[in-house]
């Protein structure tokens, strides 16, 4: 028997990748500051929408788990329906990381413009989120157990095909 994630496992126990997971989430903790500070619209929601959806998250793990804890306690509905709330929070999530982590992102693109600094601000936004999912660009999306073979019949019809004539119907 074998975890399933047992590269990501690996590579996040990795103390510089996984402080590189934490100052992404700083990033968009800071772009939903600096949302507020600009007067964005619709700030106020997706904050708080966030904010759910990162104690649902955290689930029962410091520092927000006593809330969640709490909940769950006094509210068996509220334990019934979120026993797994990844499945439930994770697009919401994801949702507003990627707003507040646009905004730090525009933030420091305006900056630099002002600054009349070289704008290597995507070469650096790509390469941090190109180190912080690493496993996912070596083929580790999928449990390499589960991965299954194209079959070579599969090929040989596109090779049969590159023989017959292009405008004779099939």
């Amino acid at each position: 028997n074998d975890f399933m994630m047992k590269p990501w496992i690996a590579y996040l126990k990795n103390p510089a990748v996984y402080g590189l997971h934490i100052g992404l989430f700083a990033i968009v903790m800071i772009g939903f500051f600096i949302s507020f500070r600009k007067k964005q619209p619709h700030r106020a929601p997706l904050a708080l929408i966030c904010a759910i959806c990162v104690i649902a998250l955290i689930n029962d793990n410091p520092p927000t788990g006593g809330v969640f804890v709490l909940l769950q306690q006094y509210v068996p509905f509220f334990k019934q329906i979120f026993r797994f709330p990844y499945t439930k929070f994770i697009v919401p999530a994801s949702l507003t990381y990627a707003i507040g982590f646009s905004w730090t992102i525009l933030a420091i693109s305006q900056w630099c413009k002002r600054q009349r600094i070289l704008p290597l601000v995507p070469l650096v936004v790509l390469f941090i989120l190109t180190t912080a999912s690493l496993p996912s660009f070596e083929g580790y999306l999928m449990y390499p157990q589960i991965r299954q073979n194209i079959p070579q019949e599969y090929f040989g019809v596109f090779d049969f095909f590159k023989t017959q004539n292009s405008h004779a119907r099939i």
